[in-house]
């Protein structure tokens, strides 16, 4: 996880689907998820989902 603001930093799938959740309030989640690269475990989950 990047902790870190960096200009010149390519922005990842995480990376957009977590701003894209958090500027909607990180609302709550349900069900689960179809994507196959995607792990339980990653802080994006939620935003995939």
């Amino acid at each position: 996880m990047v902790s870190a603001f960096s200009l010149d930093t390519a922005m990842t799938r995480a990376m957009l689907v977590t701003a894209l959740y958090r500027m909607e309030g990180s609302p709550t989640v349900t069900g689960t998820s179809s994507f196959t690269d995607v792990q339980a475990e990653q802080y994006y989950m939620n935003a995939v989902i």
